[in-house]
């Protein structure tokens, strides 16, 4: 079955969802508005996990302070409608209403780092949408399998170079005395070590 998103509006029509006497704020990168009759909030897309934005079908994170005034409007019963949307070029996607789930508070009055569920899972064409998945990197191709059988030595140079080119490789510390390798190898002397199974990170 063909999951089909619903049409994006404009956000002046998204906004007009909080009814009269409308009050703007920022929080964080997102947009909320508190008017008469709900609270709106327009967050922008992307994968920003445990950071910002929506982190799955019913979750949406809301970085950022919010002060006396704004703060009522996250309470999780007795507050208006909350209403989420997602900031797209063309318009914004309707997420559906939420409640807050998780918050801090830093000072009486005060909520930080506001949690948001959806009522209602968005569908997966939703999903897409307000939270592109990345296009994956360059993949280093397999030509160097052709040379192990002849030439093993310059086939491990090949495959090293195709996943860390000599002008890319990050630099694990100051270079060793003794002879430098070439090529592949002098890569992969550069790359960092993996640390001793139970030994901190930090204790290397």
């Amino acid at each position: 079955m063909i999951q089909m998103r619903p049409p994006a509006i404009s956000e002046a029509a998204a906004l007009s969802v909080a009814g009269a006497d409308p009050v703007c704020y920022g929080v964080g990168p997102a947009l909320v508005v508190a008017g008469s009759a709900a609270t709106v909030v327009i967050v922008s897309p992307g994968d920003h996990p445990g950071v910002s934005g929506v982190q799955d079908s019913t979750r949406v994170l809301l970085p950022g302070e919010t002060g006396p005034s704004l703060a009522p409007r996250f309470a999780f019963d007795g507050a208006p409608p909350l209403h989420v949307f997602a900031r797209l070029d063309h318009g914004c996607i309707p997420l559906g209403t939420a409640r807050c789930r998780g918050i801090t508070t830093p000072a009486p009055g005060h909520l930080k780092d506001a949690a948001l569920e959806l009522d209602q899972p968005i569908s997966r064409a939703v999903l897409n949408a307000v939270r592109p998945v990345p296009a994956p990197g360059p993949v280093s191709g397999v030509e160097w399998v052709d040379s192990v059988p002849d030439d093993p030595v310059r086939a491990l140079e090949s495959f090293v170079l195709g996943w860390f080119p000599a002008d890319e490789a990050p630099t694990a510390g100051p270079a060793s005395p003794g002879p430098r390798p070439e090529g592949g190898f002098r890569v992969a002397a550069r790359l960092p070590l993996p640390a001793p199974v139970g030994v901190p990170v930090e204790a290397r």
